[in-house]
């Protein structure tokens, strides 16, 4: 079942991604993550507030990604600077892995045809394609149809789709403009983190763990989703927004 919610022992065996949460803090409140994983992602998907971890505490905004490797510690939020919404992570990836972060998708009126050929309905610029990794969608707002290795699922907040490497995934229908977490866990193989037949195989060049600003940044404005796939990435975070 490539959908599943939140919760212990809900994600199929073969996720490297084994638990999710989103957590909705008020302004003022201060919330201790208990340590679930081997490893951990923390985002902040909205707002901002103080986080300790990793013997460290510095205030975070959103698009904030935080990364807890060691066997020990954990996040602990100290302050939430106003109402802010986080998502944490926690699993078995690997050391290497691929993007992580924030997007948006919205409707439009126009398919620029990107990606592979499909054959249902599109209305947003999200291109069909695969990776060399694992992806997990977590989404926190909106709703619509997602397609992960061919089936079809209406999903909304507090779910998450989960397509295995080498899977085709896609986003065609908004219902509501979405928002979420992507999280691109252990790269296989060639590591290729932008597959389809019509943009071609980019494979990664290098890649480092933790947060830090795409080495190939975008020029302002807004940006369709095989652009940041086709670039050389150097961190996992990034931010993708699928309009114009």
């Amino acid at each position: 079942m490539p959908v599943f919610r939140s919760g212990p022992g809900l994600a199929p065996d073969w996720c490297e991604l084994e638990y999710f949460e989103i957590v909705r803090l008020p302004a003022g409140s201060r919330h201790t993550f208990a340590r679930r994983g081997g490893k951990e992602k923390l985002i902040v998907a909205g707002g901002g507030c103080l986080i300790a971890f990793s013997g460290n505490a510095a205030t975070h905004h959103e698009g904030a990604n935080l990364d807890l490797t060691a066997p020990e510690g954990q996040f602990e939020v100290l302050r939430a600077l106003a109402d802010t919404t986080v998502v944490r992570m926690c699993g078995r990836w690997g050391e290497l892995t691929g993007g992580s972060g924030l997007f948006e998708v919205t409707r439009e009126t126009t398919w620029g045809g990107a990606g592979d050929p499909v054959d249902y309905a599109k209305e947003t610029k999200v291109d069909n394609h695969y990776h060399d990794c694992d992806e997990y969608w977590i989404f926190f707002e909106g709703s619509g149809v997602a397609v992960s290795e061919g089936k079809h699922y209406e999903v909304g907040p507090g779910d998450c789709v989960a397509t295995r490497a080498g899977g085709h995934h896609d986003f065609p229908r908004v219902s509501e403009p979405a928002k979420g977490v992507y999280f691109e866990t252990s790269l296989l193989g060639r590591k290729r983190v932008a597959t389809s037949g019509s943009i071609g195989t980019t494979p990664l060049t290098a890649m480092v763990r933790g947060r830090g600003e795409d080495g190939c940044a975008p020029a302002p404005g807004r940006h369709r989703w095989a652009w940041w796939r086709l670039v050389p990435v150097v961190s996992t975070t990034q931010r993708r927004r699928w309009y114009r």
